[in-house]
C-alpha cells in the first residue's frame, strides 16, 4: 500500500510540470515605431508559484523592473524622453498554464534599444515551484 501511495504521488506530480520562458522582442523602425518588450510565460503544464526573482545589469541588482527601467534612462541622460510600462513578479504570485505576463514594455520610441541585454548586460533570473514543491528556474538570457 506505501508503495501504491509513492507511485500514485510520483504519477501526480508528474501531470503537474510548469515550465517558465523568458523572451524578449525588439522592433527598430527609422520612424517612431520602435519597441522592446520582455515576457514571461507559463507554457508548461499546471501553475507556476514565483519563489524569487533576480534582476541584474552590469553588475548592478535591481528589486523591481521599474528600478531597472529608470536605471536604463539614468545612464543614458534620457530620463524624460521614453515612457514604459513595467511590471513586477513577486514571491508567491501564481502564472497560470498557457498565460503570458509582459514585465517590460517600451513603445513608440527610438530609444527603446537602450533596453536591449547587449545595451545593458540585462539578465533576470525567476525561482519557481509546481504545486508539488518541485523547483526551478527561468533565465534570461539563457
Amino acid at each position: 500500500a506505501a508503495y501504491q501511495t509513492i507511485l500514485m504521488r510520483q504519477q501526480q506530480s508528474a501531470s503537474v510540470w510548469p515550465k517558465l520562458v523568458i523572451s524578449n522582442a525588439y522592433f527598430e523602425d527609422m520612424g517612431n515605431d520602435t519597441f522592446y518588450r520582455l515576457d514571461i510565460r507559463n507554457v508548461g503544464i499546471g501553475p507556476a508559484l514565483i519563489t524569487r526573482v533576480v534582476i541584474e545589469a552590469d553588475g548592478v541588482k535591481f528589486n523591481t523592473m521599474n528600478d531597472y527601467g529608470k536605471w536604463v534612462l539614468k545612464q543614458h541622460q534620457a530620463v524624460d524622453s521614453l515612457q514604459y510600462d513595467a511590471r513586477d513578479l513577486l514571491p508567491e504570485e501564481v502564472i497560470p498554464q498557457n498565460e503570458t505576463v509582459r514585465l517590460f514594455d517600451t513603445y513608440k520610441s527610438r530609444f527603446a534599444g537602450y533596453f536591449t541585454p547587449k545595451q545593458t548586460n540585462f539578465k533576470i533570473t525567476v525561482g519557481y515551484e509546481s504545486v508539488y514543491g518541485e523547483k526551478w528556474q527561468a533565465s534570461f538570457p539563457r
